[in-house]
Formats: C-alpha cells, structure tokens, sequence
C-alpha cells in the first residue's frame, strides 16, 4: 500500500510568519553560516548538546546561499492547500507543538483536507523536529507504515 509522510511541513510557505526578506537581506549581509549561528535558537531552542549545534550549522551553511535567497521567495508564494484532498493515501503528519517559523493553522489544513490524515504534535517542540528528535520521528513513521502494510 502506498502511503505517504510529512515531518513539519505546511503546504507552502504563503501564509508562513517567515519574513523571507529579512531572511533574504541578513543572508546576503551575514552570509548563511552567519544567519544560521544568529537565529538557531528558533530551530532548537533546548538543545543541550553543543556538537550537535555545530553540527547542523555545517552542514546547512553548506546551501548555496545565492540558490536559498532565490528559492526562499518564491517558497512565499506557494500554498498547496487547495490540492490536499488529491491525497489518496493514508498520510501521516508530524508537526511540532511550538513552531516559531509556522502557526497552528498551517498545519491544521491537513487534518482539514486529507481524507486519510494521522495526526501527530510533538508538544513544545519546535519546527526541527527530525533533527531535536529523530528516534521518536523514526519510531512513529514505523508504527505508521506497520499499520498501513499490505497484508
């Protein structure tokens, strides 16, 4: 059976409470390295584990900047939203209870849409979620997609 997953991901950014701009305008000053060092409290705000931190700042600073100032705008104007109900498979939908990038109601419109949504907030967690906590992600998905096995 087919099925499909989605980790903290809204149907488009149009109605996201990113300032693209501002993002856009302190890439192209700080650089992305910079940008991300600045605002990583917004994507993991208990992390404990400094290595971690580093971690992930090197591998995301690794974008090609000029590709993310292009692309991130763009992002803005896309909302999917109208096309959910195309969804024919049972989806699963992992969001986080404490998403500063996102509100709520951005994800909620799964529920709304999808005729075959599972839905699950990872409370007090913020927009990274398979990065704060990947086994509980991986956990989740395995249940998911035992659940949904063809027999």
């Amino acid at each position: 059976m087919k099925t499909l997953t989605n980790f903290a991901s809204t149907p488009g950014l149009k109605h996201s409470l990113i300032d693209m701009n501002k993002w856009v305008r302190e890439i192209r000053r700080k650089g992305l390295r910079g940008f991300l060092e600045e605002t990583i409290h917004e994507r993991f705000p208990n992390v404990a584990d400094p290595g971690f931190v580093r971690w992930f700042i090197e591998e995301s600073a690794k974008t090609n900047a000029d590709l993310f100032c292009r692309f991130g705008p763009m992002m803005k104007e896309v909302d999917q939203t109208a096309r959910l109900h195309e969804i024919g498979c049972p989806m699963l939908n992992v969001v986080p209870g404490h998403d500063p990038l996102g509100a709520p109601d951005q994800y909620e419109v799964y529920r709304k849409h999808v005729p075959q949504c599972e839905f699950i907030v990872y409370e007090g967690l913020p927009h990274n979620i398979t990065d704060s906590v990947p086994e509980r992600c991986a956990q989740d998905l395995l249940t998911f997609l035992l659940k949904h096995r063809a027999p």
